[in-house]
């Protein structure tokens, strides 16, 4: 799933880190880090505080019923797009 604009970035991570299965964000070189390992979903963290806001990134779930939480998530957020 590819998700622009991500306003409320510490409300996102407390979401993924909810996700049964396990949780990817795809980087720009191509590579996949596991967002669901503490340390990756903290570096997800720290760049939303630093940046305010994510402007677009591509997560990987392994279970289709993280996908759609996190989808009713960011739809039903303000100034949030999925």
């Amino acid at each position: 799933m590819k998700v622009y604009n991500v306003k409320n970035v510490r409300g996102l991570c407390e979401k993924l880190t909810g996700c049964e299965g396990a949780v990817e964000l795809v980087k720009e070189s191509g590579e996949h880090v596991r967002l669901t390992d503490g340390a990756a979903g903290k570096e997800l963290s720290l760049i939303g505080s630093i940046y305010g806001e994510i402007r677009q990134m591509e997560l990987i779930f392994q279970k289709p019923e993280d996908c759609s939480r996190i989808m009713y998530y960011l739809m039903n957020q303000r100034g949030t797009a999925a």
